[in-house]
């Protein structure tokens, strides 16, 4: 059976009033914007992981040093080819560099986030998300995700609206 036909503009979104953004939004548009969002979250939250792994390596750090100053375990060393102090010093130096590797990744990861709530340097977060990529499992699902999200087009759509 043949429907019957509607008066212009009562069957679909081509009045004027229904294309008014304040009644009826393009759900691709609030789509993109809530993952970009949620995304900007996860960034946030991916860098306090960061931090807070800092406190592992302090943790760390501590019962090291505890072990390596035991006189229990200098007397079972003997003729070792090298010096527990020599090895702490090692240690020593890749706690550094881990807890300046985190410090750096956290700010970046921060930087993304906001970056990633204003539609701005979409390149920034693109690199961003593909260095987390070596952060397995969690730095790696989020770099995914960013590189998924900041590729589609409609989100490039959302990222010229802003400029």
């Amino acid at each position: 059976m043949d429907q019957p036909a509607l008066p212009q503009g009562l069957g679909g979104l081509s009045t004027p009033l229904m294309e008014s953004p304040f009644i009826a939004e393009d759900p691709r548009r609030k789509r993109d914007l809530d993952q970009l969002r949620l995304l900007a979250i996860f960034y946030f939250v991916w860098a306090g992981l960061m931090l807070l792994s800092i406190g592992f390596l302090v943790f760390h750090y501590v019962i090291m040093q505890t072990v390596f100053r035991s006189p229990e375990f200098l007397k079972t060393q003997g003729n070792a080819p090298f010096s527990p102090h020599d090895l702490m010093r090692l240690f020593i130096v890749f706690y550094v560099l881990a807890g300046t590797l985190l410090v750096i990744g956290s700010a970046l990861n921060v930087a993304s986030g906001l970056f990633l709530l204003r539609r701005k340097y979409r390149v920034f977060s693109i690199v961003i998300g593909a260095l987390d990529c070596l952060m397995v499992p969690l730095g790696t699902a989020l770099g995914v995700f960013t590189l998924i999200i900041l590729s589609r087009e409609s989100v490039i759509e959302r990222y010229r609206e802003v400029k």
